[in-house]
C-alpha cells in the first residue's frame, strides 16, 4: 500500500510512455469480462499507478505524468476495471467526494475526473454497476441532503455514462435546466477551473490543455449523430471537445436509481433476444429458400 506521499514520489519518477516503450499486448491479451470495485487513493499500488498512466497515455493526447499525478492526488476514490481472466488493469475512473454548499444550500457532491476503459472492452458494464452502488451508498449515507455527480466530459462516452443512467441529469437535448441546478454548476466550475470556466455555455476551455482524447478514440460520425440525440446534443454543447474543451454536467443521485438502471439493462437485453430471434428466422427461411427443387 501507498500514502499519499509515496505516490508522489513514485508518479515524479514515472516518464513518458513512448509507443516503442508499450509491449504488443498492451491492449489486452485477456479479452474476458471486466469487474470493478472502488479504492481510496492512499491504498494504490505502484503496479496500478503505472498501469493508469499507460492506460490514460494510450488514449489521451498532450497528457504528462506531472499532469496526471497531480490529477490523481486530488481526487479521493478510484474505480478500477480488471480482466476477470487475467486479472490486468483495463480501466479506472477517478472520484473526489465532498459535501458542498451553494447560497447557504447545501449537498453533496461527487466529482469525476478521468474515465478510461480500453477500447476492446467498450460497452461491458462492470464500472456503471460498481459506480451506481457507490453512489447509492453515499446517498443513503446522507438521505436528508441532495447528492450530485458533477461530471466534466471531454468525450460523448462519458457523457453518456450520465445519459444513459441517471433518470434526472443536466445538460440536456429534451429539457431546459433548472435554475438551481445551473447555479451548481457554476459554483462548481468557477471553484475548480477559475477563468476557463466559461458560465455562458458550460464549458471548461483551458489556457493550456492537460490533456485531450486522441482523434482516433471514439469518433462522432454524422450517423451516430443522427441515431442518438444524445450524442448530437453533446457534439452541439461541446463543439471544441476535439481541442479538449470539457462540459460541466450534473446527474441527481436518488436510491431508486437501481430501478431505472435493471429497467434499461432489462430493455437492451429484449432487445438483444428479438434482434436473435430474427436472425434465426431469417436464416430459416432462407434455408427453406434454397433447398426448394
Amino acid at each position: 500500500m501507498l500514502c499519499k506521499e509515496m505516490v508522489i514520489q513514485y508518479m515524479k519518477t514515472l516518464t513518458l510512455t513512448t509507443e516503442k516503450q508499450r509491449t504488443p499486448n498492451a491492449e489486452g491479451s485477456g479479452r474476458g469480462r471486466l469487474y470493478s470495485y472502488v479504492v481510496r487513493v492512499e491504498n494504490l499500488t505502484t503496479a496500478d499507478l503505472e498501469a493508469m498512466w499507460q492506460l490514460y497515455d494510450r488514449y489521451y493526447a498532450l497528457a504528462s505524468p506531472e499532469t496526471f499525478r497531480s490529477d490523481l492526488l486530488a481526487k479521493s476514490h478510484v474505480f478500477l476495471m480488471r480482466d476477470d481472466q487475467d486479472n490486468a488493469l483495463r480501466g479506472f475512473s477517478t472520484v473526489l467526494c465532498h459535501a458542498a454548499q451553494v447560497d447557504g444550500r447545501r449537498f453533496y457532491c461527487i466529482y469525476s475526473g478521468d474515465t478510461i476503459v480500453a477500447r476492446e472492452y467498450w460497452g461491458q458494464t462492470a464500472l456503471q454497476t460498481a459506480f451506481l452502488k457507490f453512489m447509492v451508498r453515499c446517498k443513503l449515507a446522507h438521505p436528508f441532503t441532495k447528492v450530485y455527480w458533477f461530471l466534466i466530459s471531454k468525450g460523448y462516452k462519458t457523457y453518456l455514462l450520465l445519459s444513459r443512467n441517471f433518470p434526472v441529469y443536466w445538460p440536456r437535448h429534451d429539457k431546459p435546466m433548472p435554475a438551481w441546478e445551473k447555479r451548481v454548476i457554476d459554483v462548481l466550475g468557477q471553484e475548480r477551473f477559475g477563468q476557463e470556466y466559461l458560465s455562458e455555455c458550460g464549458l471548461i476551455r483551458h489556457e493550456v490543455c492537460p490533456g485531450k482524447l486522441r482523434e482516433t478514440v471514439a469518433p462522432i460520425d454524422d450517423e451516430l449523430r443522427l441515431g442518438y440525440p444524445d450524442i448530437d446534443y453533446f457534439v452541439r454543447a461541446n463543439p471544441g471537445h476535439i481541442q479538449g474543451d470539457e462540459l460541466c454536467c450534473l446527474g441527481l443521485v436518488s436510491p431508486v436509481q437501481w430501478v431505472f438502471y435493471l429497467q434499461r439493462l432489462a430493455r437492451k437485453q429484449l432487445r438483444r433476444v428479438l434482434r436473435l430471434s430474427s436472425s434465426k428466422r431469417e436464416k430459416r427461411r432462407l434455408t427453406a429458400q434454397s433447398v426448394q427443387p
